[in-house]
């Protein structure tokens, strides 16, 4: 029939059916996968209060434990004090054993000629680990001018899943722990867990996706329509009014939280608007920003 002027359309609500990645409950807001998204997870350690002397033939490793569902490591993160002088290349790479082969490399070029923390990012699609598997995060630093660099760390072990050592010939022979560093070196794993295509809880924390950045929130779809475990299939509406939350501010708009799965009255770190409270309890969809 003809649409009268000034009538209200009210979409139909749509909804997609798609594995579950992870045990979800309804109204949680989700996200479909690209398989790159990563965050920071349990292998880390940020005690910076002692400096361990690098060169071309003293390298350092430390050792750290993926976790139960990681596929693939993203970006890894180190502290460098150089103010002693310009580093001219810094590599840092996998290894299963301390004297093995690289497993993955990669190389952060240029001077960096002040302390604080640097990041290595992986290439697109990241370096594919197992999961629950020790690895040894091997550093080697190539200093100009004969200057050394120091790699932060502290005296006391601040991460239960790892140990660090030390090599004075290039990693021919190395030793455990250290007689500075005693402790772990500085070190962030940022790991992804996640399977492309299937179905998780979304965030506004600032975790990305190499291939497409704050994937966390650009991948939102909607809510989850009924509570299910991980690998079974969920329905999530997409479009229309969804009943089923609770607490909701009435004509407030609401956005992904830091809180994965969760939605608030102020946006998270990345802003994204996910709909308008109609109810305490139902919210219209409207993924707009």
């Amino acid at each position: 029939m003809a649409i009268q002027t000034g009538q209200n359309i009210v979409p139909a609500d749509f909804s997609l059916s798609a594995l579950a990645g992870e045990a979800l409950t309804a109204g949680d807001a989700v996200m479909v996968s690209d398989g790159n998204e990563f965050s920071l997870l349990n292998a880390q350690s940020t005690t910076n209060t002692i400096n361990r002397t690098t060169t071309g033939t003293i390298w350092n490793y430390q050792t750290f434990l993926t976790s139960a569902n990681t596929n693939k490591i993203q970006r890894i993160a180190l502290y460098f004090d150089a103010i002693a002088g310009n580093v001219g290349s810094m590599t840092v790479s996998i290894r299963a054993t301390a004297g093995g082969a690289d497993l993955f490399t990669a190389i952060v070029g240029g001077d960096a000629n002040s302390t604080g923390e640097r990041t290595f990012d992986m290439p697109i699609g990241g370096w594919a680990v197992s999961p629950n598997t020790t690895y040894f995060l091997i550093i080697r630093t190539i200093s100009r001018d004969g200057f050394s660099v120091g790699i932060a760390g502290g005296t006391v072990s601040s991460y239960a899943n790892g140990v660090s050592g030390r090599s004075l010939d290039s990693g021919v022979t190395w030793s455990t722990p250290d007689a500075t560093i005693t402790g772990d070196i500085y070190f962030k794993i940022f790991e992804t867990t996640n399977i492309a295509g299937r179905i998780y809880k979304t965030s506004a924390n600032s975790a990305v996706s190499l291939s497409s950045l704050q994937s966390w929130t650009k991948n939102f779809l909607g809510f989850v329509q009924a509570t299910v475990v991980s690998g079974v299939t969920a329905s999530v509406q997409l479009t229309g009014q969804f009943i089923g939350l609770t607490g909701l501010t009435i004509g407030r708009d609401y956005f992904l939280s830091n809180t994965a799965g969760a939605i608030g009255l102020t946006a998270g770190t990345v802003s994204k608007k996910i709909g308008i409270a109609l109810s305490a309890t139902s919210i219209l969809i409207k993924s707009d920003n």
